[in-house]
């Protein structure tokens, strides 16, 4: 998010939204929905960033483990290695305030970055930035996300497009709804791509091999969908601020699936999906983790033991273990939760 986003990100949290706890959850497999706070040892460790308020946003792992975040304020793409719990930074030109963050199959980092309205890529094995201007004017790139192909997607926030990048060239698709704010961003195994309107309440998918766009309208209303991914099955999962809930849809059967998170007004921001299926999201006002386990339909949240510490990016590594951004200015950190075995979620 650059700054321009935050504000309006802080102006919805501020305005809040009353939510009437009516709705019940019908997922495949679930018996019952509850939920459980963690009253046991913190199972979250907190790591300070080498740059003071640094403004973390968003995180990736990648295949080695390492765990690449963006700083924002300090025009920084960062990486820790949890191996020897070192940092290293590269410092972008002044004011590119990096948003959003990805990692291609070939290791290389990509970033949005909305106030220039450009995308870039950082190669760690030279540490050299590519930075490239996207075809409309204050398209404000958001989110981002590469295929398994190597295809660059991004949301155009004020454009309301979604881009395409393919190493040479940029391509440019219109959301149907006008001013709707596409947001979240993903892409599944046959290469289709998911994203979320933050304004126009939908979800979306772009079939390109179809030549297909559609929009898909969310149950709650006003729900303000923001981030969105997808599990190893090929359904999407998506938060909603303002609907207070983690929603899933099943495109074979083109059916919603919400759960209402157990804190109220938690407002959370981005979500991610572990190997075992276990859904993750950050409850950004609510200073708390989320755990949903969609099999057992359960709940677990696990309190931030920084006070107040905005958490917002979210990222799971291959071990299972996740990892999060708390961006806030006094926080300044880059966070783990390791969870017990018992906890995991894990199947046979």
């Amino acid at each position: 998010m650059n700054r321009k986003a935050n504000s309006l990100l802080l102006r919805y949290i501020r305005a809040g939204v009353v939510v009437f706890f009516f709705l019940s959850l019908v997922l495949s497999g679930a018996k019952a929905l509850g939920a459980e706070e963690n009253k046991g040892p913190s199972p979250i460790e907190e790591y300070t960033l080498p740059t003071p308020l640094s403004y973390p946003i968003d995180l990736a792992v990648d295949a080695s483990g390492l765990v690449w975040y963006a700083a924002q304020k300090a025009d920084k793409i960062g990486v820790f290695d949890d191996n020897d719990k070192k940092f290293r930074e590269f410092s972008l030109p002044k004011d590119s305030s990096p948003s959003d963050i990805a990692i291609d199959a070939e290791g290389v980092v990509w970033f949005t970055l909305p106030t220039s309205s450009s995308i870039g890529s950082l190669t760690p094995k030279t540490g050299k930035f590519s930075i490239r201007k996207v075809p409309s004017k204050n398209a404000e790139p958001y989110m981002i996300a590469v295929s398994k192909d190597g295809t660059v997607w991004f949301t155009e926030r004020n454009a309301n497009r979604i881009g395409m990048f393919n190493g040479k060239t940029f391509r440019e698709f219109e959301v149907t709804t006008p001013n709707s704010q596409p947001t979240g961003i993903a892409v599944d195994s046959k290469g289709v791509v998911w994203f979320s309107e933050a304004v126009g309440n939908n979800i979306g998918s772009i079939d390109l091999a179809k030549k297909i766009i559609r929009e898909y309208k969310i149950p709650t209303i006003y729900a303000h969908p923001s981030d969105i991914i997808v599990d190893a099955k090929d359904r999407v999962w998506f938060v909603e601020m303002n609907g207070n809930r983690v929603c899933m849809f099943d495109p074979a059967s083109s059916v919603f699936n919400e759960a209402i998170i157990p804190t109220q007004a938690s407002v959370p921001v981005r979500i991610a999906v572990s190997p075992d299926g276990i859904v993750w999201f950050t409850e950004n006002r609510a200073n708390k983790i989320g755990r949903f386990d969609p099999v057992a339909a359960v709940f677990t949240e696990y309190a931030v033991p920084t006070y107040s510490s905005l958490p917002v990016g979210i990222g799971v590594a291959r071990s299972g273990k996740v990892w999060f951004t708390e961006s806030a200015r006094d926080a300044n950190k880059l966070s783990s939760v390791s969870v017990p075995a018992a906890k995991s979620g894990v199947r046979p």
